[in-house]
């Protein structure tokens, strides 16, 4: 018996496909290279996606911190050449990494992709970093809307998808390939050519064997899309709740209304404005009649969570307060948020160190293959390095000599030690001494602590 017949409810019919030669199997069960790719998942809006992002305020605020919170963590080279990590650091503070980088984590966030050109110099050697809007770039896919895969089961090549109507620069007229995919409705058909050592592509989370990877806003999009469209309502009814209506009453019990009366008020309602004085004859009535309209925060707080629910980010950092949070619920919730963060820095790591540095290896005969480390995104974590780093100056091990300071900038993913830091240590600890002996000699009080100085002794 085949280990999947013991799954309850795994019928008959479910196994015809299975160990039956020459079986035409079910679209679902073939390779992802003979997939279509509406086989595998619906085709993502990307702009509806960005749409939901730049439109709905807790969505926006979720999404921010989670960037910001990201990017407050320190990123350090690691690697046992210690001329490799000078290199690197300059050359990353060079190329303002640390932008591309804040773009990476937001394009993920918002598309569940992100693409990074590598741009190269004439002589073929990385030289900068270039983000890619996500809206427009795909895999390379034959005519029918498949993707097309190498021997190492990775994609051709990746496609800068041209609109209807888009210039192409003249020098890059040598790269245009027709492209088909549902993904991009208003394609023109072609797009620029990239090989795969020219872009990088990065995501967090993915499914299955997808290429392309989820973000934050497509598990939550039915919610947003609710949560939206009741604002909207919301907003139209709250316009007319304050601007009440002018209702006429016309006769009572006693006084029967007749057409012609009815009539003559619905003339004089009509004609008057805000400045108009209204005079009735009894019993007629006029008054200002408006809407009760309940408050909105009941329900949307369930949207609300949702968003939370989806980004990892407490409800208290999307609504900004946290009055109604109890303090160790608070601590649980921001646990698990900072895990979700730690998660992230993982995997973009893992990506940089695959797609990027072994680039810069092979175009700049690196000694070493260096790693992307990251610092916690921690506060209490930052607070206990600065009190260390206080200490480690009050003790004055920082100007000490230099195997001690060593271990403390690994320790503390300091950045390395500028060239000619040595002897400015040295002739500062000189000074100093110095100082110090001054203020003896200067003493008159202690006598016997100055000639034991003058003789060397203690």
């Amino acid at each position: 018996m085949a280990w999947y017949e013991n799954i309850p409810g795994f019928s008959n019919k479910q196994q015809e496909f299975i160990n039956v030669e020459g079986a035409t199997l079910p679209e679902d069960s073939k390779p992802i290279s003979e997939r279509s790719i509406d086989a595998i998942s619906d085709p993502v809006d990307f702009l509806t996606l960005e749409k939901l992002y730049r439109r709905d305020a807790d969505t926006f605020a979720a999404i921010n911190h989670i960037v910001k919170t990201f990017m407050s963590s320190n990123y350090y080279i690691e690697t046992e050449d210690e001329k490799t990590k000078r290199w690197m650091d300059e050359f990353l503070k060079n190329t303002r990494f640390d932008i591309i980088l804040r773009k990476i984590v937001l394009h993920c966030c918002i598309y569940g992709n992100a693409w990074v050109e590598l741009v190269a110099n004439n002589n073929g050697k990385l030289v900068a970093f270039d983000h890619v809007d996500p809206k427009v770039m795909d895999f390379s896919r034959d005519s029918s809307g498949r993707i097309k895969y190498d021997s190492y089961n990775n994609p051709e090549y990746y496609v800068q998808v041209l609109p209807m109507g888009a210039t192409v620069p003249n020098s890059k007229e040598d790269r245009l390939v027709e492209h088909s995919s549902p993904q991009f409705e208003m394609s023109s058909g072609t797009g620029i050519r990239f090989e795969t050592d020219e872009i990088a592509h990065f995501t967090i989370w993915t499914v299955g064997d997808s290429l392309n990877g989820i973000g934050l806003i497509e598990p939550m999009w039915n919610a947003l899309m609710a949560k939206i469209q009741i604002e909207k309502d919301w907003g139209i009814a709250m316009k007319k709740a304050t601007s009440p209506l002018l209702v006429g009453t016309v006769g009572d019990d006693m006084h029967k209304a007749n057409k012609t009366n009815i009539q003559k008020m619905t003339e004089l309602l009509r004609s008057a404005t805000s400045q108009s004085v209204l005079s009735i004859p009894y019993p007629d009535k006029v008054a200002y009649v408006s809407a009760n309209i309940p408050s909105l925060e009941p329900h949307l707080s369930y949207y609300v969570d949702k968003v939370s629910a989806a980004t990892g980010v407490p409800k208290p950092y999307i609504v900004g307060s946290g009055d109604q949070t109890p303090r160790s619920t608070f601590k649980g919730l921001n646990l698990g948020y900072e895990r979700n963060i730690m998660e992230m820095q993982k995997n973009i790591s893992y990506s940089v160190e695959s797609q990027i540095f072994p680039r810069l290896v092979s175009d700049y005969n690196l000694a070493s293959n260096p790693l992307l480390e990251f610092d916690p995104p921690s506060i209490e974590y930052l607070d206990s390095k600065t009190s260390r780093l206080v200490d480690y100056t009050n003790s004055g091990l920082l100007l000490s000599d230099i195997n001690i300071r060593q271990i403390i900038r690994k320790m503390e993913n300091l950045p390395a030690e500028p060239p000619g830091l040595e002897a400015k240590v040295k002739k500062e600890a000189q000074k100093i001494a110095t100082a110090n002996t001054k203020a003896l000699d200067n003493n008159p009080e202690d006598e016997n602590t100055k000639d034991m100085t003058k003789d060397g002794k203690k």
